[in-house]
């Protein structure tokens, strides 16, 4: 291929990576999750449409399109405010892009390997931190195994995380 020419794959890595370098000095945390969500979505869309419902259940029960959505269609609630972000809140949507790239049998970037080395950033045993196991770890391409990992996950405590709620007078 030409170099000047990108292809989806190529695009998504460098969404990747981009978000990853950021995520690694601790820039804005907004920026990270607008690039690692759009990574997220090539990637999922490169599997097929069968595969793809698969995955977009998963991200939707975590909500990863939430803070994107809310960064990218003003017109939708143009009197909601996003509260509670930070580095943190972007983790699980770095996590599943590296998974994505992954299971297209991509080779891991040095940005990738070097966020896989983090710890786990969230409470055990509450939702975030069971999502993020089985992202790293679970057939997350598999129906069966999906389904049944979102209702477990469900039941998890949940310790918050980023929300977009109408705005208050307070605000």
């Amino acid at each position: 291929m030409p170099e000047n020419v990108i292809d989806q794959f190529d695009a998504a890595r460098r969404q990747l990576d981009c978000a990853l370098r950021l995520w690694l000095v601790d820039e804005d945390s907004l920026a990270i999750h607008t690039l690692a969500y759009a990574a997220c979505c090539l990637l999922c869309d490169l599997f097929g449409s069968q595969t793809a419902d698969v995955l977009r259940e998963f991200e939707g029960s975590q909500n990863f399109g939430e803070v994107p959505n809310f960064l990218k269609h003003a017109d939708r609630d143009p009197d909601y405010v996003l509260s509670a972000h930070s580095k943190k809140s972007v983790h699980l949507t770095l996590a599943f892009a590296i998974r994505l790239w992954q299971e297209h049998g991509r080779e891991k970037t040095p940005e990738m390997i070097a966020f896989l080395e983090v710890d786990d950033p969230f409470r055990p045993g509450y939702r975030a931190s069971e999502s993020l196991k089985f992202v790293r770890h679970g057939a997350i391409l598999d129906e069966h195994s999906a389904e049944t990992e979102i209702q477990r996950l469900m039941t998890r405590p949940s310790t918050g995380g980023p929300s977009v709620t109408p705005k208050t007078d307070d605000e």
